[in-house]
Order: C-alpha cells, then sequence, then structure tokens
C-alpha cells in the first residue's frame, strides 16, 4: 500500500504541471507592442564613423516552446539620409527580389519561467536575409515587467557578416557611390521587443 507521502508527491507534480502548461499558454497569446519595439543596426565608414540605422516595419510572434519568429520588411530601412535609403533598398538589400528578412529567436526553457523578473540566456538566432539562411549565436535576456509585459532584447549587439549572406558586393557598390574608403562588412544588429499578455 503506497504511503500518504506518495500521494502528496503525485499532487506536487500535477499541479506543477499544470501551473507551467497555463504559463505557456499565457505567453502564446502574447503580442508585439510595436510602438514600444524597435531593431536597429549599426555601419561604420572610413573605420572611425559609425551611424545606427533602424527597420520601421517588423513584427514578432511568439509561436509557443520558446520560439519567437519575426519578419523585417526591409523596404523600411530609415537610416535619417532618404537618398541612402533608396541605395540600401536596391543596391544592398534587393528588396525588388527579397523583400523581407526572417528570423527565428530560440531561446532556453528556463528563460519563459514566471520565476526571474530577469533572465540571460544563450539563445540561437536563425536569420534568413537575401536568400541564405544562417544560425547565429547569441546572448539574449528575457525580462519580465510587474505589469505583465515580457520584453526580449539581445545583451550585445547580434553580429552579421555581410559574407555570410552574400552582401559584400551591395555593400562595395554603397561605397564606390558614396565616395568612401572603407565599410565595415560586419553589422552589429539590436533589438528590444516588448510584448503584452
Amino acid at each position: 500500500m503506497r504511503s500518504f507521502g506518495f500521494f502528496v508527491t503525485v499532487a506536487l507534480m500535477v499541479t506543477s504541471l499544470l501551473m507551467s502548461s497555463q504559463s505557456l499558454s499565457k505567453s502564446a497569446s502574447w503580442k508585439l507592442d510595436s510602438d514600444q519595439s524597435s531593431i536597429h543596426f549599426s555601419s561604420t565608414k572610413n573605420h572611425i564613423i559609425t551611424e545606427t540605422h533602424s527597420f520601421g516595419d517588423f513584427d514578432v510572434t511568439y509561436l509557443g516552446k520558446n520560439v519567437f519568429a519575426g519578419s523585417i520588411q526591409l523596404a523600411s530601412v530609415d537610416t535619417a539620409i532618404p537618398i541612402r535609403n533608396e541605395r540600401m533598398k536596391t543596391m544592398l538589400f534587393n528588396v525588388a527580389q527579397f523583400s523581407t528578412a526572417n528570423f527565428q529567436l530560440t531561446v532556453p526553457a528556463d528563460a519563459m519561467s514566471e520565476d526571474d523578473a530577469i533572465v540571460n540566456v544563450e539563445a540561437l538566432v536563425k536569420l534568413t536575409l537575401n536568400g541564405v539562411t544562417r544560425t547565429l549565436p547569441m546572448k539574449a535576456t528575457v525580462t519580465k515587467a510587474k505589469n505583465g509585459q515580457h520584453v526580449v532584447s539581445n545583451a550585445v549587439p547580434l553580429l552579421v557578416d555581410a559574407e555570410q549572406f552574400n552582401l559584400t558586393a551591395g555593400i562595395e557598390a554603397l561605397r564606390t557611390i558614396a565616395g568612401l574608403k572603407h565599410i565595415n562588412r560586419v553589422v552589429p544588429v539590436s533589438f528590444y521587443l516588448v510584448f503584452t499578455p
């Protein structure tokens, strides 16, 4: 005959599983707050001049099971200089053929728990850009706010190597038309994604 302690243990395990399931179910309903969210990247020219740019049109969805999926409309690039925006669209991103950059961010399961306010984790980003898909490691931070919002961001910039995505010819074309000596081919990307329950 099994002891009372055995049944207590089973009951606690079932309760824990139910709470975990409810937490994931709530997480799956998160919606991106576009007004508070942002995606930026930096470019460095002539080795010393660094500028920060952004994308104005993007969407990210929490798929459940610690996976986020997103798409960036590359035509929404904003460098604060209209002619440079157009050059990036046509000469670098080739938006006529590849209008979006798509990514899938996977974080460890413990990052999605409700126990800690801030969790720093090693994550993976599967990025598709210019028709090429690569998986890149990155350090991510998941923050649970008191108002129920969750913020997913990178602890350090994600480094995207243009050569890995066959973008070096585009960078060289931009360098030539702008009369620059050099444009860095490794581009730091930062994101700050705010989700509401």
